[in-house]
């Protein structure tokens, strides 16, 4: 698999994943189980062009709802505001909680509470 090597430092339970579309975050979610099956994901999505398929499968015990400028999530985790990062990037502890910090304020400030710690 392409992106094996980051998908080898992602932990079941431990890992926010991001997910961009243009240059918005839209909606976040924590990885539950993540597994490789090539059969299930035939069944799931089939097989591209080249007769492949993408053969690692996540599990989300969550996804939330979320528009936040991407410029903002990269300039925390270290990349140019106007990196449009595409697939799996995993990044450290301490920048990853700098997002997670971001993102309970976020989610906090839309449910109308003020507490973001």
């Amino acid at each position: 698999l392409e992106r094996s090597p980051q998908w080898l430092k992602m932990f079941s339970r431990k890992c926010l994943f991001l997910f961009r579309q243009d240059n918005y975050i839209n909606k976040i979610g924590v990885l539950n189980e993540s597994i490789v099956d090539l059969d299930l994901a035939v069944q799931l999505w089939g097989k591209d062009k080249d007769g492949e398929t993408w053969g690692l499968i996540f599990f989300f015990s969550t996804i939330l709802e979320v528009s936040m400028p991407a410029s903002e999530i990269n300039r925390l985790i270290g990349f140019q505001e106007n990196n449009h990062w595409q697939g799996l990037i995993v990044k450290s502890s301490l920048e990853a909680d700098e997002v997670i910090k971001v993102i309970k304020a976020e989610l906090a400030s839309r449910a109308g509470g003020g507490n973001n710690g």
